[in-house]
């Protein structure tokens, strides 16, 4: 979630490693500041169940997760996060 503005970026950790799109696949994110989710669920979340969280449930929350990120204007960058357990 940028810190302002409106447009987050989203992408999908496979293998420990992620790419982000905001307006087309793999477009990445535009410079700036940013607040960090990350969701993992053991099992997803169905119409029937709430699902199970990998990690504790404060990173599914931007706001809460105390992870953030500064985009520079270049490409490729990586940007790396530590979530630890409760």
């Amino acid at each position: 979630m940028p810190a302002s503005g409106t447009n987050s970026s989203t992408g999908e950790i496979v293998d420990g490693k992620y790419s982000l799109s905001t307006f087309k696949k793999g477009d990445g994110a535009p410079p700036g500041q940013y607040q960090v989710a990350i969701a993992s669920w053991d099992s997803e979340p169905t119409m029937d169940t709430q699902g199970v969280r990998a990690i504790p449930e404060k990173y599914f929350d931007a706001k809460r997760s105390g992870l953030t990120a500064t985009i520079a204007d270049k490409s490729p960058q990586t940007v790396d996060f530590t979530v630890t357990a409760e």
